[in-house]
């Protein structure tokens, strides 16, 4: 591979990365709040939203379902234990936002810059 195509996949692996960072750090660390700030009913309940969220994201991954209501069965849980989500539902529209609008489109730009180059290494080295 030459340098260029190295340096355009190192960027298409940070961008991707920054993705699914920005779409799961910040109800990761919601629920590690809610969880310590919560009682023992509401841990159970939140708990259980976890446990459903997680069947329907493997679902997601196996049967290639695309169910959106994951975040919101969380959001519900985070609500349970906290009663206030205000802020969370602010930090997940900007991560949201900056994800849609910054990070995707440069992921898909070095993605695509990246096949391209692949493939012109793979011509010149015939």
């Amino acid at each position: 591979m030459s340098q260029t195509t190295i340096e355009l996949k190192r960027k298409k692996n940070i961008f991707h990365l920054l993705s699914w960072i920005l779409a799961f750090l910040p109800i990761t660390i919601w629920l590690a709040i809610a969880m310590a700030k919560s009682t023992e009913v509401t841990k159970q309940a939140l708990g259980l939203t976890i446990v459903v969220s997680g069947l329907f994201f493997l679902a997601n991954l196996i049967l290639k379902f695309h169910i959106r209501s994951t975040v919101w069965i969380l959001l519900i849980g985070i609500y349970i234990a906290l009663r206030d989500i205000t802020t969370l539902l602010i930090v997940i529209s900007i991560c949201t936002i900056l994800d849609e609008f910054l990070v995707t489109p440069l992921y898909k730009h070095y993605r695509d810059r990246y096949k391209i180059n692949k493939e012109i290494d793979k011509r010149q080295g015939e």
